[in-house]
């Protein structure tokens, strides 16, 4: 049997560049620029920030841990959760930072709070990354998400495609992790307020509150990013989504899934991009 939610290894990309080095807190743990072009390193560091930061204990505490690649207005439902009594996010400012477009699979696995289920915001990549990219976001949540350290940042947008052609910012990755963990809604964006209430159920939030009460106030707000204006330089970066982004908008798959119960299309999607992988590693 193919197992599409596999994850394959990463490997150093070229140097990168570090962002706000000499301006971290004193009770912060050490920092060293040279962590960044290993994956052990990133690892181990991001393990040590855990320990630090308490970041499993502070996911525990949630009502539902939201994650996005970015891009997708989740900041819009952490405000209107928040402001109705719901935590989707950590409250301590860091780890809100650091956490809330984490992807990698080792980080994911060593944080995972199974008592907390997840609320994951993925697709309209163009749209996404022309956000993202215009308010100079983008590199800083890419390098959240693969690295899961927001000071990260590669120098250029093509230095992330250079270091993973096949998944440049850790989406692909993103997708299969959270689609091996119980407890996970996917949410499709752009998201409706019918489809953030289906997933509300599906979170278990109607036990919490009334449902109709609860989204009585919710509204729907329109991109501000056009889906055909071009910016060159972001090209490459979305090109490897370019299918799953069409995968995602194509009505056989519904506005909202679980883990549990995958979409068909997108079942077959991860398994062949798992073969795509391991054919690339035998070639390398």
């Amino acid at each position: 049997m193919e197992d599409y939610t596999s994850n394959p290894k990463r490997e150093a990309g070229p140097r990168l560049e570090i962002k706000n080095e000499t301006v971290l807190r004193d009770s912060e743990p050490p920092f060293s620029p040279s962590f960044c072009g290993n994956d052990r390193d990133v690892l181990k560091l991001f393990e040590k920030n855990s320990k630090h930061w308490g970041y499993k204990r502070s996911l525990s505490d949630l009502d539902v841990w939201l994650v996005s690649h970015g891009g997708v207005a989740s900041e819009y439902l952490y405000s209107y959760f928040e402001d109705h009594d719901i935590k989707l996010f950590p409250s301590y400012k860091h780890n809100r930072d650091y956490l809330c477009h984490l992807g990698n699979p080792e980080m994911v696995e060593l944080i995972y709070p199974s008592n907390t289920p997840f609320l994951v915001i993925v697709g309209d990549f163009w749209r996404a990354f022309m956000s993202m990219h215009r308010r100079d976001y983008l590199k800083m949540n890419i390098a959240k998400n693969i690295f899961g350290e927001e000071r990260c940042v590669m120098p250029k947008y093509e230095d992330y495609v250079s270091k993973n052609p096949n998944d440049p910012a850790g989406i692909k990755d993103m997708v299969r992790t959270y689609t091996k963990l119980p407890n996970v809604v996917f949410l499709k964006a752009p998201y409706s307020k019918e489809s953030v209430m289906q997933a509300a159920q599906l979170l278990g939030l109607d036990k919490l509150q009334n449902l109709p009460s609860l989204f009585q106030g919710f509204e729907e707000h329109e991109r501000k990013s056009n889906n055909t204006f071009i910016v060159p330089e972001l090209v490459p970066i979305y090109e490897p989504y370019k299918e799953l982004h069409e995968l995602l908008d194509n009505s056989n798959v519904p506005p909202v899934w679980t883990s549990s119960q995958l979409p068909e299309a997108l079942r077959l999607y991860l398994i062949k991009e798992a073969q795509n992988v391991n054919k690339t590693s035998v070639k390398r």
